[in-house]
């Protein structure tokens, strides 16, 4: 039988160790299908999209409270996510909306 790719999306995250926490694998993995369908990295945009009963906003607020609260093996992390880039030259681009010439925010 074939597992839907949620499952597969926890299971990767789950072997890699990105997050240790069981209930946080599994909101991560909200947070990736959210990004996905979304295609979007705003959090009220995927917050929209992670399926549950709790209303958007407060979506949003676990979004940031996750973030905030909640350490990365941001090496693994890098990992899975160049998993769904194809396998030819990348291009990497930073965006420097924020940035200050010669200061940091």
């Amino acid at each position: 039988m074939a597992q839907s790719p949620s499952t597969n999306i926890y299971e990767i995250l789950r072997s890699l160790g990105i997050v240790k926490h069981k209930k946080r694998q599994e909101f991560i993995c909200d947070i990736v299908e959210g990004l996905i369908e979304s295609r979007s990295v705003h959090f009220s945009q995927i917050a929209a999209k992670i399926k549950g009963k709790a209303k958007v906003a407060s979506i949003e607020r676990r979004i940031q409270d996750f973030f905030q609260k909640v350490s990365f093996d941001y090496l693994q992390l890098g990992v899975f996510f160049m998993g769904f880039v194809p396998h030819q030259r990348v291009v990497v681009s930073i965006d420097r909306t924020e940035w200050d010439f010669g200061g940091t925010q």
